[in-house]
């Protein structure tokens, strides 16, 4: 293994030869109509990730399509997901967590799947293991970032149920440096343990490991870097109050430069730290919208707000305003238990020229159904043109009818669709099909209101649920 700067050169030939295997997917060679969605499940939890396209041909990336070498171990592949042009050579390439290894230690993986002109295919799949640290949940998070450079990819893992200096479950990050320039390639299979890890305290990093943290279970890109949401963190004795790290890098180095951490109790930010608010559950790309589901209401407990912000050079995270569902013009209103903001997502959503940001509400009841969910789209802009609020739920503006359990807007993502459009991905993973429970499903939502369905590549199982793990494309 090779160090520069503390971030491992991850050297990838964007020549390398590929063998076709039969039953791999067809690369994409933009992101355009590119939808992943991880199946941990699947597979009596040995898991897969389903790949769908606008032109309507799917595929199914299995451990054996891939040729992975775990057997019959149930790993949890595609517990996470993320989607981007690692290797700059114009196609989609995959990164993939699979954090369980219940037979051996070293089967808890992160998988780089690269994407070719021939397909995604056994020969471009480079693992990452982690072994000596069993139960940490080495891949329960990824995330991608390109850099300044054009050349570079930073790819970032989450090992949350980590011990660090004796605390249980602080958490740990891992950072890669993917260069597609340089040599020699990187290896079929590298062991990161004791290595190029961050955690609470680290080199630049401030603040402290404590138990419970699970520093890096939740992440989002950034340019240059990550964002990562430690929605159980401490603040000022108020437990589980939640903050939000913006982590930096050298664009050439990959040398982390500078990171801050954020709290509701800092200047500007709406609301203050109280136990239970978990701010940073959910954190958009740049930290443009954060979740605070477990935000009171008044009385209302965990009726949930968002902070809305900007990226900026310096600190990193400017924030803006905050959104709950008492917010003038928000359809809706607070109610105990909606975790408004348990998920974000932000994008040109809804028309063109202007950002909005999607915040999910599972816990929203309608109609005398608990759970069903609801998606509000709001203006995530200072100021300028408006798109306006939109309120989607399953039989008000999206298919089906809203049940019990179906926990609509549990996950947000979005995709770049067929005509260049920002589509709104809504994860609905309680979703029932006939009698049978908890398959899940997933919406499409175009910026013109239009909705499509992706169902299950393996037919509709129960308590599959999916719709959990949507890929996110990377910065």
């Amino acid at each position: 293994m090779n160090r520069a700067g503390g971030a491992l050169l991850a050297t990838v030939l964007a020549t390398a030869a590929l063998v076709v295997l039969p039953s791999t997917a067809n690369a994409e060679p933009t992101e355009t109509g590119f939808i992943a969605v991880g199946v941990p499940t699947a597979d009596g939890g040995r898991g897969v990730v389903d790949l769908h396209r606008t032109d309507g041909t799917t595929d199914r990336l299995t451990p054996e399509s891939l040729d992975l070498g775990t057997g019959s171990a149930k790993i949890r592949f595609g517990t996470s997901v993320a989607s981007g042009d690692l290797d700059h050579d114009g196609y989609v390439d995959l990164v993939v967590g699979a954090p369980q290894g219940p037979e051996r230690d070293d089967e808890k993986s992160v998988f780089l799947v690269f994407g070719g002109a021939e397909g995604f295919t056994a020969d471009g799949v480079r693992r990452f293991v982690e072994t000596g640290h069993p139960g940490d949940g080495f891949g329960t998070a990824v995330a991608i970032n390109r850099r300044s450079d054009e050349r570079s990819t930073g790819v970032w893992i989450g090992a949350p149920y980590a011990t660090v200096d004796g605390h249980a479950e602080a958490g740990k990050l891992f950072q890669l440096d993917v260069h597609a320039l340089r040599m020699p390639d990187l290896p079929a299979v590298t062991d990161l343990a004791g290595e190029f890890q961050r955690t609470e305290g680290s080199l630049m990093i401030p603040g402290s490991p404590d138990a419970g943290d699970r520093f890096g279970s939740v992440l989002a890109n950034a340019h240059d870097g990550v964002i990562v949401g430690v929605p159980l963190e401490d603040v000022d004795g108020a437990q589980d109050a939640g903050a939000v790290y913006r982590i930096r890098e050298n664009s050439v180095t990959g040398t982390l430069t500078t990171a801050s951490v954020y709290t509701q109790n800092r200047a500007h930010f709406a609301g203050t730290a109280e136990a239970g608010d978990k701010f940073g559950e959910s954190v958009s790309a740049e930290a443009l919208a954060i979740g605070v589901p477990g935000e009171d209401i008044g009385g209302l407990t965990d009726a949930g707000t968002v902070q809305l912000s900007v990226a900026t050079d310096e600190p990193g995270i400017a924030p803006l305003r905050a959104v709950s569902q008492d917010s003038a013009g928000v359809p809706g209103k607070a109610e105990s238990g909606d975790r408004f903001g348990a998920s974000v997502a932000v994008g040109r959503l809804i028309c063109d020229d202007v950002v909005s940001a999607a915040i999910g509400s599972p816990g929203e009841d309608l109609g005398g159904a608990a759970d069903a969910g609801t998606v509000t789209l709001v203006d995530a802009a200072r100021a300028g043109k408006s798109c306006g609020t939109v309120g989607v739920a399953q039989g008000q503006g999206a298919p089906g009818a809203s049940e019990t359990g179906d926990r609509f807007g549990a996950v947000l993502s979005d995709a770049t669709g067929a005509d260049g459009s920002e589509d709104l991905l809504i994860g609905v993973p309680g979703e029932s099909v006939g009698t049978v429970g908890g398959v899940g499903r997933v919406l499409v939502r175009h910026p013109t209101g239009t909705v499509s369905t992706v169902r299950p590549l393996g037919g509709d199982v129960s308590s599959l649920r999916f719709g959990t793990v949507l890929g996110r494309p990377g910065a």
